[in-house]
């Protein structure tokens, strides 16, 4: 490790002296523009550091710059020196000399830190910069983090000497941060993003020159990081960030995401590093079905990592790395792991805190050992068909809790909910409102009341007759079962006698038992809204922004048969948990009348009334 000098700076020193810099621009270019304009200047700190002719050094204090026609010659200076292809046009170049002047200044402890010739101290500052240009929401799509530049730099250590193929937005931004340890192969559609990058490059004390990967038929590692959720049809024959094109890959993957990494695996011929958006690896499109199939097919899939929030630059949702090689052994099992408490230990207030480093190198290690432990476990490809190739990570690894509760299902009769019950969602139409429909009630998650019982919707729809007529049988019948399966998961009752005609939200889905099913809805209702019940419907949960039970998910609730005694007890529990209700309702009528007298002794009584036109609202 390099020793570290008197000017050695902080990663957390040079993001406050960088953001103190960008103040000195504000009001002098547009916002989104600041970080290009430092990344200018700290190049000249870079190539210039002393007076070369009419070009005016970094460090000379003994001269300033006078013209504009100053800065055009040492931008031009750069690019040269630098070997890189930079743009002369950048904002740099629309300011007057006396705000680069105040910008030199502001940024020259962190130029005398790039020019220690320390590569630690040149990669807290394009760590720094990386992690602005990330929090920045115009660049952050084209960025990657510090944190999960870190993960990158962990994995490629497993690959000493071998040339990097750094695909799509993502992965092209990750570049900065193996430039010390890797031959860099690059290929960028974006023109800012492009001299972004080559930019930050030049900041390293050696020459680092990534070649393109236009003319290479092959790689032996890679990282494919396309933009998450990008659906563009073009992409789905023309890919201008993998070159060259069209897309070799089969046509029923219809994902633009997945297209991308099956293409990008196919031309690498050791291992890709593939970061992609949650649902790629549970939506139950065929497209995204056949390729998790095709990848366990081909063995290619190594490893299915979750990543915390913070992995991909454009959104807080969680990540999904997929690890895939070539040669693997026939039948040899896939790694799951579980990285986010390995990656986050501390539960931090901010979705987006800054990750632990010792935990990356942890993960590198786990996929390195591969060896089991508490964030991981093997799955032969035989169990994951027979999960329907899902790569939900949270599906194959069990807690102590998900251990001691599959011990108890195995000692009970256990019938999938399934077969017990017919289950239906509520039809789109049913969402389709028409001012001269006819008024029906739908149901919402706040309807249902503490004992699990559900005796109106309060949410007036107008529906076309049409819809209506056709969607008869989605009406609610006493007796039915409401189950929310979107957005608050578990939340379950047993329909009462409804005085409206009344249609399930589209949260819900309705179960309603067969004649021969031997529990009855009240008993069911008690059952999933059990700790057994709340735990299995928690671990059956996908989704990132929203989560939901998939309905295959839901159909296959293992649901314990109970005993004569148990289904006496049902009955009693019912009877006890409906008169609670009432008596939790009327505690709050009393409370609301309190609140509404307060102090004052001569209020009238009519002004105190609680009617239950108000407690509804």
């Amino acid at each position: 490790m390099a020793t570290m000098t008197p000017t050695a700076m902080s990663r957390a020193s040079v993001e406050q002296q960088i953001w103190k810099a960008c103040d000195e621009l504000r009001g002098a270019i547009p916002g989104d523009q600041a970080l290009e304009v430092v990344l200018d200047v700290l190049l000249w700190a870079r190539w210039i550091p002393a007076s070369d002719g009419d070009l005016i050094g970094y460090f000379d204090a003994m001269r300033s710059l006078a013209a504009k026609e100053e800065w055009s010659s040492i931008q031009n200076a750069i690019a040269e020196r630098s070997g890189t292809s930079l743009s002369s046009s950048s904002e740099a170049s629309r300011l007057e000399p006396e705000s680069l002047e105040r910008l030199r200044s502001a940024l020259l402890p962190v130029g005398r830190a790039l020019n220690t010739g320390d590569p630690l101290q040149c990669k807290a500052v394009i760590e720094a910069i990386s992690e602005l240009k990330v929090s920045d929401r115009s660049g952050g799509e084209l960025g990657c983090s510090a944190s999960m530049g870190g993960v990158w730099e962990a994995l490629l250590a497993s690959h000493p000497g071998d040339a990097v193929a750094c695909l799509f937005p993502m992965g092209v931004a990750a570049a900065p941060f193996l430039g010390i340890d890797h031959e860099l192969l690059l290929s960028s559609a974006n023109p800012s993003q492009a001299r972004w990058v080559l930019g930050l490059l030049s900041l390293y004390p050696q020459e680092v020159k990534p070649q393109s990967i236009a003319n290479q038929d092959q790689w032996p590692v890679a990282i494919a990081a396309p933009p998450l959720g990008q659906r563009r049809s073009d992409l789905l024959i023309d890919d201008p960030w993998l070159p060259p094109s069209p897309l070799d890959c089969p046509s029923a993957i219809r994902d633009s995401e997945a297209r991308r990494v099956f293409a990008a695996h196919q031309r690498c011929g050791g291992t890709t590093y593939a970061l992609v958006s949650p649902g790629i690896g549970f939506r139950t499109s065929k497209d995204l079905e056949y390729f998790r199939e095709e990848l366990v097919k081909k063995n290619w899939l190594d490893a299915v990592v979750a990543l915390p929030s913070g992995a991909n630059a454009a959104t807080n949702l969680e990540g999904l790395l997929l690890v895939l090689k070539q040669d693997r052994d026939a039948g040899a099992p896939i790694q799951m792991i579980a990285a986010q408490e390995l990656l986050t230990p501390s539960k931090g207030k901010s979705k987006k805190q800054a990750w632990d480093s010792t935990g990356s190198k942890g993960l590198a290690q786990l996929l390195s050992d591969r060896k089991e432990g508490p964030h991981s476990r093997f799955v032969s490809p035989e169990e994951l068909e027979a999960n329907g190739f899902s790569f939900q990570v949270s599906r194959y690894l069990h807690s102590e809790d998900d251990l001691v509760l599959q011990r108890y299902l195995d000692t009970r009769t256990t019938v999938q909910l399934g077969d017990l019950a017919e289950i239906r969602r509520p039809v789109a139409s049913l969402g389709r409102q028409e001012e001269d429909g006819i008024e029906v009630r739908e149901v919402t998650p706040g309807d249902i009341d503490d004992s699990g019982q559900l005796h109106q919707g309060t949410k007036r729809i107008q529906l076309p007759e049409a819809a209506l007529a056709k969607g008869r049988q989605q009406l609610l019948e006493p007796g039915d079962v409401l189950l929310s399966i979107k957005g608050g998961l578990g939340k379950v009752a047993v329909v009462q006698d409804l005085e409206h005609p009344t249609v399930p939200g589209q949260a819900f889905c309705v179960v309603r038992l067969r004649p021969n099913a031997p529990l009855t809805p009240a008993a069911l209702v008690q059952y999933l809204r059990s700790a057994v019940g709340q735990t299995l419907l928690d671990k059956a949960g996908q989704g990132t922004a929203v989560a939901f039970v998939p309905m295959g998910e839901v159909k296959s609730l293992p649901v314990v048969i109970p005993h004569p005694s148990e289904l006496q007890q049902a009955e009693a529990l019912e009877e006890e948990s409906v008169a609670l209700s009432r008596e939790v309702e009327e505690l709050s009528r009393r409370l609301q009348r309190l609140s509404r007298r307060g102090w004052l002794e001569d209020l009238p009584e009519a002004l105190v009334r609680v009617t239950d036109k108000e407690e509804q609202k």
